[in-house]
């Protein structure tokens, strides 16, 4: 397996360590995609994914961890520095300017969800931190302070995106003005006692809406995202994503383990019926997108009883 990560890395690593920014993938002939999207359509935007640079150095920390050698390491360092330079923040949250909105989280980005973005800015909090630790011997401590810094920026001001009315953390601050589901479990371990209470009732009101076969939706309500991009495209504005699961379980873990486990549950034992594909059409629940998405889940013990009692 390590031999294999590391083969994997040299392949990756001329295609991305020259470029200004992280691309979005990097396609099998090693020709890298700056915009999320189909490669043989126009680019649905000129900048990168608010998100990246925190996906990226997640990728390069996780290889690191298992012993895997990161090849030009100090070129790695730099083209994440350009990356988290060329986002946008404001008042220390990610943020989509909504007259020329940005593509957020990459499993969002069929909608331009606007303002304070909240996926983007969790991803890129734990980004930042991985980012001292992973190149601390690469960039001046000038740098790695002030990636310190905007990591504790964003967490003292996740509140501006938590509404009390809704019962959690709205998605955007301006498009998108509504409950994450998935963005809630990510924020989970952030938020103060009183808000996690309202947000696994959330989720508990909304069971009918957001599960499905172990599957996950992004929102609860039935017109899917706010905002401008694909309203009418069941992908990301409503469909079902095992993806997303995962984001959930914990909160629901911590409040009704008998819960979590269901849907676990749920999740596997349903997969293997619809090809372990990578979301459900919410109309009549046939699988959708690519087929083998969540391939991972064939390997026990995941979602099983002896998982979820050893508290993975």
């Amino acid at each position: 397996m390590k031999g294999e990560l590391s083969a994997l890395l040299n392949f990756l690593t001329p295609s991305i360590v020259e470029m200004r920014q992280l691309p979005d993938r990097v396609e099998p002939d090693g020709l890298p995609i700056l915009s999320p999207g189909p490669s043989d359509r126009p680019p649905m935007t000129d900048r990168m994914p608010l998100h990246l640079p925190g996906a990226w150095v997640r990728l390069l920390s996780y290889y690191q961890d298992m012993g895997v050698e990161i090849p030009r390491k100090r070129e790695w360092s730099q083209v994440v520095f350009r990356s988290f330079d060329l986002n946008s923040f404001a008042c220390g949250l990610a943020y989509s300017d909504p007259q020329h909105p940005a593509i957020g989280f990459g499993f969002m980005d069929s909608v331009k969800i606007s303002g304070f973005e909240l996926m983007s800015s969790l991803v890129l909090y734990r980004g930042l931190q991985r980012a001292v630790v992973l190149f601390q011997d690469e960039l001046d401590a000038s740098v790695l302070a002030r990636w310190k810094q905007m990591a504790q920026e964003i967490r003292q001001n996740l509140y501006r995106l938590y509404d009390s009315a809704i019962g959690g953390y709205v998605e955007g601050s301006h498009q998108g003005h509504q409950f994450s589901v998935w963005g809630n479990g990510l924020a989970y371990s952030l938020a103060p006692d009183d808000s996690k209470r309202r947000i696994f009732e959330f989720y508990q009101k909304n069971r009918s809406k957001i599960f499905r076969s172990g599957y996950t939706r992004q929102m609860a309500e039935p017109s899917g995202w706010e905002g401008p991009g694909q309203p009418k495209l069941l992908y990301q504005n409503g469909g079902f994503w095992g993806t997303g699961t995962g984001y959930v379980l914990p909160v629901l873990y911590d409040h009704d383990p008998t819960a979590a486990l269901e849907l676990a549950n749920d999740l596997v034992q349903n997969l293997p019926k619809v090809d372990y594909c990578e979301w459900l059409d919410p109309v009549n629940s046939t699988p959708s997108g690519a087929m083998g998405f969540l391939e991972a889940f064939r390997f026990p013990p995941l979602g099983s009883e002896v998982f979820w009692k050893r508290g993975h």
